[in-house]
């Protein structure tokens, strides 16, 4: 009896070890079919079926991949003086392609501070306007004033700054400008309140138009000592003014001012690279254009001539007078007998120096240049 009990007891944990172990495949192979379930579930859905938001990611990474591709483009613009408006038209068309934007000087202020004409026919405006339109030119015209009293007048009072606007806005919507330019160089500094009040007042006005505020600065530098326009300077704070205005038209030339007395360059290229270093701090760069000079100075003993480039071309047709570019300071300089036994010598503009002041404002990347002047200049700009 002892031999069988025991063979007994062993089949018994025989058939308890067989029943786990085939509860234990059971479970291991259902669990796997499940692994095999989910991988399946995810293969269907995330390998062969991208997501909604996956697409949204990848357009809006596009989207951000194309604005970063866009092609910086320098724009390049010209006043037109009225006192030679026949000739800076002439201009315009000669360099079509080029300019995008013409700056004609059509209005100044008076003595009782109002914008007036300053005598370009209408006649004249609307052929200006017709060429500009039929080749997608901006026509953006100037308010100059270079009037001390005249200014104080203009700004004497918000009544006074406020007609100023209407005369603006009227002329605007009777001609369909793109916009008005403000071109103001004696400006006293206890205007410079009422200045900045006028600038917003207008730009508002503007604004609610889709029109342009354009405004026309003196250079400015870091740690300078000016020697002219000094209240003027004080007043045209870069920083305060770009609160209003869409686009700032840097006057980087008159280095050396027609009235010194010592000859010199007129915007030399290492001074034009101090002018833009300051004012990207203070303006930001897609509303800088930089002023770029077109004529000559000639010193003549104790007076100095402004030239236009035909001018200039005309005086180095001499074959004992040579010019030479100053690649320091990106001008031609010529010195030479003239008159009465005496030495001139004179500092210009050419078509090298032009392209020199292009590269450096495509260097900064700002908005454009902005050429004084229009006329005269003959194949300067090509």
């Amino acid at each position: 009896m002892k031999p069988l009990r025991i063979l007994s007891i062993i089949g018994i944990i025989i058939g308890i070890l067989m029943i786990s172990s085939s509860s234990i495949l059971l479970f291991l192979n259902s669990k796997n079919n499940t692994i095999d379930n989910r991988i399946d579930i995810y293969s269907s859905n995330d390998l062969e079926q991208p997501c909604t938001s996956c697409n949204t990611n990848i357009q809006n990474e596009e989207e951000i991949q194309g604005e970063e591709e866009q092609i910086y483009e320098l724009k390049e613009s010209g006043w037109i003086p009225n006192w030679a408006f026949d000739l800076g038209y002439e201009s315009l068309i000669e360099n079509k392609g080029i300019i995008n934007t013409v700056n004609p000087v059509l209005y100044t202020i008076n003595s009782n501070g109002d914008i007036i004409s300053r005598g370009v026919s209408d006649a004249n405006i609307q052929r200006l306007l017709t060429y500009c339109k039929e080749n997608n030119i901006r026509v953006i015209p100037t308010v100059g004033s270079y009037d001390l009293s005249s200014m104080s007048s203009h700004l004497s009072s918000k009544e006074a700054y406020t007609k100023g606007i209407g005369v603006i806005v009227s002329e605007i919507e009777k001609y369909d400008f793109d916009g008005i330019d403000l071109d103001y160089e004696i400006i006293g500094i206890q205007q410079k309140d009422s200045y900045m009040l006028f600038l917003k007042d207008l730009s508002t006005e503007l604004r609610k138009r889709s029109k342009i505020l354009s405004v026309t600065v003196f250079a400015q530098w870091s740690n300078a000592t000016y020697q002219d326009h000094r209240d003027t300077r004080s007043v045209q704070e870069y920083a305060e003014i770009s609160k209003y205005a869409d686009e700032v038209r840097i006057m980087a030339y008159d280095y050396t001012l027609q009235s010194s007395k010592v000859p010199g360059p007129i915007g030399p290229v290492s001074w034009i690279r101090q002018v833009l270093e300051y004012a990207i701090k203070h303006i930001p760069k897609e509303k800088i254009w930089l002023g770029v000079h077109l004529y000559g100075y000639e010193w003549i003993s104790d007076r100095t001539v402004a030239l236009t480039y035909t001018s200039v071309k005309s005086i180095l047709s001499n074959p004992n007078i040579n010019g030479t570019l100053k690649s320091d300071l990106g001008e031609g300089y010529s010195e030479f007998g003239c008159e009465n036994g005496q030495r001139c010598i004179m500092y210009y503009q050419d078509n090298k120096g032009v392209q020199m002041r292009r590269d450096i404002a495509k260097e900064y990347e700002i908005a454009g240049v902005s050429y004084w002047r229009l006329g005269g200049e003959e194949d300067i700009l090509k």
